[in-house]
Protein backbone atom coordinates (compact mmCIF):
# COMPACT_ATOMS: atom_id res chain seq x y z
CA UNK A 1 0.00 0.00 0.00
CA UNK A 2 1.60 3.17 -1.17
CA UNK A 3 0.33 6.57 -0.14
CA UNK A 4 1.63 9.85 -1.37
CA UNK A 5 1.74 12.11 1.59
CA UNK A 6 2.62 15.67 0.75
CA UNK A 7 5.06 17.05 3.20
CA UNK A 8 4.20 20.53 4.41
CA UNK A 9 6.76 23.12 3.32
CA UNK A 10 7.44 26.60 4.54
CA UNK A 11 6.63 29.42 2.13
CA UNK A 12 9.61 30.81 0.18
CA UNK A 13 9.24 34.22 1.84
CA UNK A 14 10.02 32.97 5.36
CA UNK A 15 13.84 33.47 5.14
CA UNK A 16 13.32 37.08 4.05
CA UNK A 17 10.91 37.73 6.90
CA UNK A 18 13.34 36.24 9.41
CA UNK A 19 16.29 38.21 8.00
CA UNK A 20 14.31 41.45 8.04
CA UNK A 21 13.21 40.85 11.62
CA UNK A 22 16.80 40.12 12.66
CA UNK A 23 18.01 43.38 11.07
CA UNK A 24 15.25 45.34 12.76
CA UNK A 25 15.98 43.90 16.19
CA UNK A 26 19.73 44.37 15.77
CA UNK A 27 19.22 48.02 14.81
CA UNK A 28 16.71 48.71 17.60
CA UNK A 29 18.63 47.10 20.44
CA UNK A 30 21.92 48.56 19.23
CA UNK A 31 20.44 52.06 19.13
CA UNK A 32 18.68 51.54 22.43
CA UNK A 33 21.88 50.57 24.20
CA UNK A 34 23.93 53.52 23.00
CA UNK A 35 21.27 56.25 22.99
CA UNK A 36 21.28 57.30 26.66
CA UNK A 37 25.09 57.41 27.05
CA UNK A 38 25.34 59.36 23.78
CA UNK A 39 22.73 61.83 24.95
CA UNK A 40 24.47 62.36 28.27
CA UNK A 41 28.00 62.75 26.87
CA UNK A 42 27.49 64.50 23.53
CA UNK A 43 24.04 65.77 22.71
CA UNK A 44 22.73 67.26 25.95
CA UNK A 45 25.81 69.27 26.89
CA UNK A 46 23.75 72.46 27.10
CA UNK A 47 21.68 70.94 29.94
CA UNK A 48 23.18 71.27 33.43
CA UNK A 49 25.04 68.12 34.43
CA UNK A 50 22.74 67.20 37.31
CA UNK A 51 19.71 67.29 34.96
CA UNK A 52 21.23 65.38 32.02
CA UNK A 53 20.24 61.92 33.22
CA UNK A 54 16.59 62.93 33.50
CA UNK A 55 16.60 64.66 30.09
CA UNK A 56 18.32 61.65 28.50
CA UNK A 57 15.70 59.38 30.05
CA UNK A 58 12.89 61.54 28.61
CA UNK A 59 14.42 61.49 25.12
CA UNK A 60 14.99 57.73 25.39
CA UNK A 61 11.36 57.09 26.27
CA UNK A 62 10.22 59.32 23.42
CA UNK A 63 12.42 57.24 21.11
CA UNK A 64 10.84 54.00 22.34
CA UNK A 65 7.32 55.44 21.94
CA UNK A 66 8.21 56.44 18.37
CA UNK A 67 9.56 52.97 17.65
CA UNK A 68 6.18 51.46 18.45
CA UNK A 69 3.95 54.24 17.05
CA UNK A 70 5.49 55.13 13.68
CA UNK A 71 5.37 51.59 12.21
CA UNK A 72 1.63 51.58 12.90
CA UNK A 73 1.22 54.95 11.22
CA UNK A 74 3.46 53.95 8.30
CA UNK A 75 1.62 50.66 7.84
CA UNK A 76 -1.73 52.41 7.77
CA UNK A 77 -0.51 55.02 5.28
CA UNK A 78 1.15 52.41 3.06
CA UNK A 79 -1.94 50.21 3.00
CA UNK A 80 -4.20 53.17 2.30
CA UNK A 81 -2.20 54.90 -0.43
CA UNK A 82 0.21 52.35 -1.92
CA UNK A 83 -1.78 49.14 -1.68
CA UNK A 84 -1.24 45.96 0.26
CA UNK A 85 1.43 44.32 -1.88
CA UNK A 86 3.86 46.97 -3.17
CA UNK A 87 5.41 48.21 0.12
CA UNK A 88 6.24 44.78 1.57
CA UNK A 89 8.06 43.89 -1.64
CA UNK A 90 10.06 47.11 -2.07
CA UNK A 91 10.75 48.60 1.35
CA UNK A 92 12.69 45.72 2.98
CA UNK A 93 15.34 46.13 0.26
CA UNK A 94 15.76 49.79 1.24
CA UNK A 95 16.05 48.83 4.91
CA UNK A 96 18.57 46.08 4.26
CA UNK A 97 20.73 48.29 2.03
CA UNK A 98 20.75 50.99 4.75
CA UNK A 99 21.87 48.44 7.35
CA UNK A 100 24.66 47.14 5.11
CA UNK A 101 25.83 50.67 4.22
CA UNK A 102 25.84 51.74 7.87
CA UNK A 103 27.79 48.63 8.89
CA UNK A 104 30.49 49.19 6.28
CA UNK A 105 30.65 52.88 7.11
CA UNK A 106 31.23 52.04 10.79
CA UNK A 107 33.82 49.39 9.94
CA UNK A 108 35.71 51.74 7.62
CA UNK A 109 35.53 54.58 10.13
CA UNK A 110 36.98 52.42 12.89
CA UNK A 111 40.12 51.62 10.88
CA UNK A 112 41.69 54.93 11.80
CA UNK A 113 41.64 58.54 10.79
CA UNK A 114 43.78 58.18 7.65
CA UNK A 115 42.54 54.78 6.51
CA UNK A 116 40.22 54.35 3.58
CA UNK A 117 37.97 51.44 2.91
CA UNK A 118 37.86 50.29 -0.69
Amino acid sequence: MSTDVKQARWPRQIPYIIASEACERFSFYGMRNILTPFLMTALLLSVPEHLRAGEAKDVFHSFVIGVYFFPLLGGWLADRYLGKYKPPLALPDCFASKAVFTTFKKLCGSLGSGATCT
